[in-house]
């Protein structure tokens, strides 16, 4: 009878030869049922940017997977209302996401700070998801968040104006995000806030992807090496200090002759004040995510998993 430590500590006796074999495989596949039970997905970062300082853009936010940590940026608009891009609330399997499983933070530029005096976590009660958004080519990616209480407004924790015009070319504007910081592949996202100027540029400098003239935003560093990227999505493009786009799509990371597309908030200003004015019915015109769920899907998944794990093991043991 030998003893085997177990990588939580814990020390168990060895019944039989075959159970270390069976231990490391259950091993594997509990790693695989957590996997399974839960919404993972990855979302489009600032590259060559600079730091921003605490309370310089109150308005950030900082939307979070609970299983992977942060995955887009938002903004603050009104005190129980935050602005997105509509993709942030989509799996990578372009389904709707389980927003009980996301949870947002305000008033830090820091991912790791757990600081209660200077952090909110704001509660989602609902998604309102522009009604023509479409994940294919992401038009009219858009969507306004409602929290479930005002925010309690500080330094560090404040709404931002939206704009009610589209900036001009030319206008020099920043990008706010948590994205990764270089094209590689092997990049992670930034721990601190940073933040990038760019420049509005004609959208014809875009056309290489999906463009709507209408409604989105060219912006960018032509000379390349600065710009948005991986995790950047749903962050703000602030130009004169009002919210005039949001991250949306690009191609690479702050490539040279690749600016990046933003959603141009100013023409979605009277569809952002009747979704700031949703009564909570189920109305016409709008494709409204309800936090109803408490994790039913995930929880059903592990549970599964749990008793297939202990009945294998079980069995193996009356087995030796």
């Amino acid at each position: 009878m030998s003893v085997f430590k177990i990588l939580v500590g814990l020390e168990i006796d060895i019944v039989c030869p075959q159970f270390l074999g069976l231990f490391v495989g259950l091993f594997i596949f509990t790693s695989l049922c957590i996997e399974l039970g839960s919404e993972k997905s990855v979302s489009f970062l600032i590259s060559g940017g600079e730091f921003v300082s605490l309370g310089e853009y109150p308005a950030m936010v900082t939307i979070r997977v609970r299983t992977i940590g942060h995955y887009c940026g938002a903004s603050i608009i009104e005190p129980q209302h935050v602005l997105t891009v509509a993709h942030c609330l989509y799996t990578m399997e372009k389904t709707l996401a389980n927003i009980a499983d996301y949870e947002l933070l305000a008033g830090t530029t820091h991912q790791n700070l757990t600081n209660p005096d200077v952090i909110q976590r704001l509660q989602i009660y609902a998604c309102i998801i522009h009604p023509e958004f479409n994940y294919e080519v992401e038009q009219n990616d858009i969507a306004v968040i409602r929290l479930r209480k005002p925010i309690r407004e500080t330094f560090t924790v404040a709404p931002v104006r939206i704009a009610l015009e589209t900036p001009p070319d030319g206008t020099r504007c920043y990008y706010y995000g948590w994205g990764r910081t270089t094209n590689s592949n092997v990049a992670i996202a930034s721990p601190v806030l940073l933040k990038v100027e760019v420049k509005i540029y004609s959208i014809s400098l875009c056309r290489y992807k999906y463009v709507y003239p209408e409604t989105q935003i060219c912006a960018g560093r032509i000379e390349g090496g600065k710009g948005s990227c991986m995790g950047d999505s749903g962050g703000p493009l602030l130009c004169n200090n009002v919210l005039s786009g949001l991250i949306s799509m690009g191609y690479g990371c702050g490539l040279k002759h690749v600016p990046q597309l933003s959603t141009n908030v100013a023409t979605y200003a009277d569809w952002i004040d009747r979704a700031i004015a949703w009564n909570g019915s189920r109305a016409a015109g709008q494709n409204i995510l309800l936090n109803l769920s408490n994790g039913k899907r995930s929880q059903m998944v592990l549970n599964f998993c749990s008793i297939f794990l202990i009945t294998l093991l079980w069995d193996r043991l009356v087995k030796c």
